[in-house]
């Protein structure tokens, strides 16, 4: 990594030299410039430079997108690199491959407090994505990552492989999607706990969802940090409560409940109870509604086995999807 401060030391002499070495032992050579004279860095591999360096180093007026490609392409011709990074504040930063179209990355960053030190994240996170073997995309990307968490801190500042880390689990978790098989779910879960994140469990048919299930929910979700639901199957919902039933699809219901803010994750079980799922997930809370005895709620044995809780919620007295769907017949019958 050649960061370059215009503090003298990296004379056209010593870059060549470093250049040259890293040719014959085929090393990567990357550079973090300060020149406005890119003829400077020719050799390098590739060059992190942000918008305004650029603007300074090209007989290009930048106003748009389509200005900044061209300067792009013109640095790649100048300097014979195979890609040119250029980060670009609140757009995030765009990667030039040579001979390739360029791929626009957005900022990952939340809040901004200080971008002392983000050339030097993005340069030296790049370079160690690279050598362990990322390609160039996923490289900036997880530079890009490192920089937002740095400019998110005041004064210079460092990234931390963990806070990297963490950031990686919860985009994971924020941008999943809800309604997901028992293999995906299991991996999510282990996501989350591997962050310190509660997972509360419970289950159910939410044939007809009713202001009873959503406030259930609601008192469930607040349990802990995130709300599995697992989801009976058309198959097991007629098993259970017998023909007729369900009114709705399993996944007219799956989409329903998604829609919760109080649920984040729901996956479908085709087995008459959830202790499956249950043995997978591996849930720290399991919740019923207290219309349950707890000596007879699915999967409590295998939930106080490993440690975990399991708690009773009190439920809306006199709305069932049972009490609902008689309440239509008879309402239709005296019509």
């Amino acid at each position: 990594i050649c960061s370059d401060y215009r503090k003298g030391i990296l004379t056209e002499k010593v870059f060549s030299a470093t250049t040259h070495r890293a040719s014959n032992s085929k090393k990567r050579v990357l550079v973090d410039p300060k020149s406005s004279n890119f003829e400077l860095y020719k050799g390098a591999t590739i060059i992190t430079p942000n918008q305004f360096e650029v603007e300074k180093a090209v007989p290009i007026k930048i106003v748009d997108k389509i200005d900044l490609d061209r300067a792009a392409e013109y640095l790649l011709n100048l300097t014979h690199a195979e890609l040119i990074l250029i980060t670009r504040g609140k757009n995030g930063m765009t990667l030039y491959p040579n001979k390739e179209n360029p791929i626009d990355i957005p900022t990952q960053a939340k809040e901004v407090f200080d971008v002392t030190g983000a050339g030097d994240t993005v340069v030296s996170v790049l370079a160690m994505a690279l050598a362990i073997g990322l390609n160039y995309k996923d490289s900036a990307w997880l530079s890009n990552i490192a920089a937002s968490i740095v400019i998110g801190k005041v004064g210079t500042a460092v990234v931390s492989l963990a806070e990297i880390d963490e950031y990686l689990h919860e985009e994971i978790l924020r941008t999943s999607k809800s309604v997901l098989n028992l293999e995906e779910l299991t991996k999510i879960v282990s996501l989350a706990k591997s962050v310190g994140k509660t997972v509360v469990f419970t289950n159910g048919c939410f044939d007809l969802i009713h202001g009873g299930h959503i406030e259930f929910l609601q008192k469930a979700r607040e349990k802990g940090d995130l709300l599995v639901v697992g989801l009976n199957s058309d198959r097991s919902v007629k098993a259970i409560k017998g023909n007729g039933r369900p009114i709705k699809t399993e996944k007219e219901r799956a989409n329903i409940i998604s829609a919760l803010k109080s649920v984040d994750y729901i996956t479908i079980f085709d087995e008459n109870t959830p202790e499956e799922v249950i043995r997978q997930v591996h849930p720290d809370i399991l919740v019923k509604g207290n219309d349950y005895n707890i000596d007879e709620i699915a999967g409590r044995e295998i939930v106080e086995g490993y440690g975990a809780k399991v708690e009773l919620i009190p439920i809306v007295k006199g709305l069932s999807t049972t009490n609902i769907v008689t309440k239509i017949l008879e309402n239709h019958k005296s019509n």
